[in-house]
């Protein structure tokens, strides 16, 4: 990945970020920065119960559980009464998650666009 894509990953993150402690702050709920599956590098902020919901209408397995939220997300905030936020060392690793998550989408992208180019032929 190269140093722009590195920036423009960032301040995706950076901004998902603000808009879970955003919302958070609005509802007091717990939020999850999360990858959007099939996307450039997108992300989403989910709740629990949009998680449930997502669940429900099968977008989601039904083997997944909340745990798997807080292991797949990029970032979360802290629960309603302010505990088990995250720490300088997890999110340090989950930013790093993210970035090689990032650098895959972009790889699978210029995979996708070089096999339409080669197909057009």
């Amino acid at each position: 990945m190269n140093v722009f894509q590195k920036l423009k990953a960032s301040l995706r993150l950076r901004e998902a970020v603000k808009k879970a402690k955003d919302a958070h702050s609005q509802t007091g709920e717990r939020y999850y920065v999360m990858p959007l599956s099939g996307s450039k590098g997108k992300l989403i902020i989910m709740d629990r119960f949009n998680f449930r919901k997502l669940k429900q209408k099968g977008y989601i397995s039904y083997e997944a559980h909340v745990r798997d939220l807080e292991k797949e997300c990029f970032y979360f905030t802290p629960y309603r009464n302010g505990t088990c936020g995250i720490v300088p060392e997890v999110e340090n690793f989950k930013r790093q998650q993210y970035y090689s998550w990032y650098a895959e989408c972009i790889r699978n992208h210029k995979k996708k666009k070089h096999h339409e180019v080669h197909d057009k032929k």
